[in-house]
């Protein structure tokens, strides 16, 4: 499936506290809170559910997965978070 400027959104639900998408940069692993989840329709008939999470310029311009060093969406207490930039 395409990245999110090719895909329709079908439909936006708000992400509950704790829902985090994890990147590795290295031996380095930064969380950052999922604000919403996506159900994506790329046209082909596929649909999936992506999680839209700040960039590290604090944007929701992508979903999550496609950010460089995606490993996974995780369920974290809630104060886990890493801001942009931080």
């Amino acid at each position: 499936m395409d990245g999110l400027a090719e895909c329709a959104i079908a439909q936006l639900c708000p992400a509950a506290p704790g829902w985090h998408a994890s990147y590795r940069d290295g031996s380095h692993t930064l969380h950052r809170a999922v604000a919403v989840w996506a159900l994506l329709d790329g046209g082909d008939g596929e649909r999936r559910i992506v999680g839209i999470a700040p960039d590290a310029q604090g944007q929701l311009s992508c979903h999550a997965e496609e950010v460089a060093g995606f490993a996974g969406y995780v369920y974290l207490s809630v104060g886990m978070t890493q801001l942009p930039g931080v």
